[in-house]
C-alpha cells in the first residue's frame, strides 16, 4: 500500500504485458524513425523552428510590425529543411539522392535569417523542450543538423514513450486506449519532432491520475492533483483543442470531495487563461497562403462584435466541399 502522498500506481499482474505493448510502441515508431523522411508531418517545419528558438533561450516567436510572426533560425537548419521541402504536401513525391547529399551536407553555420511560421505561434514552450535539448545538443558538439535533428526525434519519442509509460502504471489501460495507441497515425506523430505523440502520452497520464484519483478516494490525493494540474496545464496550453481536460480536476473533487482537487485544478484554469491571454495578444498568424493576418486578438474582437459574420464563415466552411 502507498504511502501517505505517494503518488499510487498499479499492481496488476497484467502490469508485464502493458509495459511490453509500450515497448512493442518504441520498437515500432523507431522503425518509422528510420523509413520515413523529415519533415513528412503536419507542420513540421514550424515545429522544429519553434524548438530552435527555445534551444536558444527564446520562448515566444517574434511578431514583426509587418505581421509575421516567426524568429532567426539557424541557416543551416534552414538549408536541412529546404533539402527535404520537395516531399511536403506532395504524396507523388519520391527520395532522391540529391535530398540526401544536401541534407548531409547541412552544417550549423551560425548565422540566421528570420523564417515565418504558422500554426505554433500560439503554443506554450514546454512540450518543445525535448526537441529543443535534442538540436541544441547537436548544435553544441558540432554534430550535423540532420544528426541533431534525428538526436532530437529520438528524445521526442522517448519523452512520449517514457510518459506513456507512466500513465500505463498509474492505470492499466482499457483495451480501447490501446487499440488508439497503435493506431498508425498514433504511431507516426508519436516518432515525427512535433508536439502530437507528446501531447496525446501526456493526455493519456491526466486521464490515469483522473481515474486513480477517483479509485483511491480514500487516500490524500495531494500529489496526485497537483501532477494532475500539472499535466493538463502542459497539454491546454500547447494544444487548446484538449480544453476540456481542464474538466477533470474539478469534476474529481465534485465525485470525491478532496479539497485539493479543487484548488489544483482552479490553479490549472487560471494559469492556462494567463498563457492564452498572453499568447493571443502577442501573436500574428499567417492566413494559409503565408500572408500576413490581423493580430489574433484583434481577429476575435472582430468576431465578438459581428458574431454573424462567424457564422457565415463557418456555414461557408461547411458547404464549401473541398475540405
Amino acid at each position: 500500500m502507498p504511502s501517505a502522498g505517494q503518488l499510487p500506481v498499479n499492481d496488476s499482474p497484467l502490469w508485464s504485458a502493458v509495459t511490453w505493448f509500450v515497448v512493442g510502441i518504441a520498437i515500432a515508431c523507431a522503425v518509422m524513425v528510420a523509413v520515413v523522411p523529415p519533415l513528412q508531418a503536419p507542420d513540421e517545419p514550424s515545429h522544429l523552428s519553434r524548438a530552435y528558438l527555445l534551444s536558444h533561450g527564446q520562448w515566444m516567436p517574434d511578431a514583426k510590425p509587418d505581421g509575421r510572426t516567426g524568429g532567426e533560425i539557424d541557416d543551416g537548419l534552414l538549408s536541412f529543411m529546404a533539402a527535404w521541402s520537395p516531399l511536403i504536401r506532395r504524396p507523388g513525391a519520391r527520395v532522391t539522392s540529391e535530398m540526401r547529399a544536401k541534407s548531409w551536407e547541412a552544417q550549423w553555420s551560425g548565422t540566421r535569417s528570420f523564417r515565418s511560421f504558422r500554426a505554433t505561434s500560439l503554443y506554450a514552450p514546454a512540450m518543445y523542450a525535448p526537441m529543443a535539448i535534442g538540436l541544441r545538443t547537436g548544435e553544441a558538439l558540432g554534430l550535423r543538423v540532420s544528426t541533431s535533428y534525428y538526436l532530437a526525434r529520438a528524445l521526442m519519442l522517448g519523452s512520449a514513450v517514457a510518459v506513456l509509460l507512466a500513465a500505463f502504471r498509474v492505470t492499466r489501460p482499457p483495451v480501447v486506449v490501446m487499440a488508439v495507441v497503435a493506431l498508425p497515425m498514433s504511431l507516426f506523430q508519436m516518432c515525427a519532432p512535433v508536439v502530437d505523440g507528446l501531447a496525446m502520452a501526456l493526455s493519456a497520464l491526466a486521464v490515469s491520475l483522473f481515474v486513480r484519483m477517483l479509485q483511491e478516494r480514500d487516500r490524500p490525493v495531494t500529489r496526485t492533483a497537483v501532477l494532475l494540474a500539472a499535466t493538463t496545464v502542459v497539454v491546454v496550453a500547447c494544444r487548446p483543442q484538449a480544453l476540456p481536460l481542464l474538466m477533470l480536476a474539478p469534476l474529481a473533487w465534485w465525485l470525491t470531495r478532496h479539497a485539493m482537487a479543487l484548488w489544483t485544478g482552479m490553479f490549472a484554469m487560471a494559469t492556462t487563461a494567463a498563457w492564452m491571454t498572453f499568447a493571443v495578444a502577442t501573436s500574428h498568424p499567417l492566413r494559409p497562403d503565408d500572408t500576413p493576418s490581423l493580430p489574433t486578438s484583434e481577429i476575435i474582437g472582430g468576431y465578438l462584435r459581428d458574431p454573424a459574420s462567424l457564422l457565415a464563415i463557418v456555414a461557408n466552411t461547411v458547404t464549401a466541399g473541398n475540405w
